[in-house]
Parts: C-alpha cells; sequence; structure tokens
C-alpha cells in the first residue's frame, strides 16, 4: 500500500495498493478508517497503521506484552506477520491512525 492519504473530518481515504489483503479485499479499492477508533484498539480488527519506518500500511492488528508491541497480520498466508515495539514517547495513537470501517462495503 502506498501513503497516499486524505484527512477529512477525522476520516482517512487511503487506497488498497498491496496484495496483503487480497483474500478479503480488492486492491485498488478506496477505503475508509475512522480516525477516533484509534481510541480503543481492537485485537484482530484491521486498521491503518504507521510503521516504525514511516510507512503507511493496512494490517490485522494485535497489542501485545502489556500494549508494549504490536503484531501486524495480513489476510494473505504469502505475507508473514511482523511485530515492533511501540516507542513509549509517541505512544499507541502515533502508529494506529484509525480503524478500517470501509472498503466498498462496511467492514465490522
Amino acid at each position: 500500500m502506498t501513503a497516499g492519504y486524505i484527512s477529512i473530518l477525522l476520516l482517512w481515504t487511503t487506497f488498497l495498493r498491496s496484495r496483503s489483503f487480497r483474500a478479503s479485499m480488492t486492491t485498488g479499492l478506496p477505503c475508509l478508517s475512522k480516525n477516533s477508533s484509534r481510541l480503543e484498539i481492537k485485537n484482530g480488527k484491521i486498521y491503518l497503521v504507521r510503521l516504525p519506518d514511516g510507512a503507511i500500511s493496512v494490517k490485522r492488528v494485535v497489542l501485545l506484552k502489556e500494549n508494549q508491541r504490536l503484531l501486524c497480520q495480513s489476510d494473505n498466508p504469502i505475507y508473514e506477520p511482523f511485530e515492533f515495539n511501540i516507542d513509549p514517547a509517541k505512544g499507541i495513537k502515533w502508529y494506529i491512525l484509525g480503524r478500517i470501517r470501509w472498503v466498498g462495503r462496511e467492514i465490522d
């Protein structure tokens, strides 16, 4: 996925450019994420994530080890899950930009 996104009234709009969610979402579709959804992270849900290198990606996430690590997963099994430490100075809100709520259809 590329880092092309627009912030409009607490929503992020982005386009899926990777095959990491090919099993559940179609590449090229626009998706909306809700900024306020990052206040309470729900394990196993799909979020717009800022990675430690600054790249923006769509990933299914799980908070690990007392909220000090973030596990990122794709729905496409060819992509390996990975995890990284959450910098306490930045906090989880720096990494989680919003929960994906719509991508051509509503997502629970």
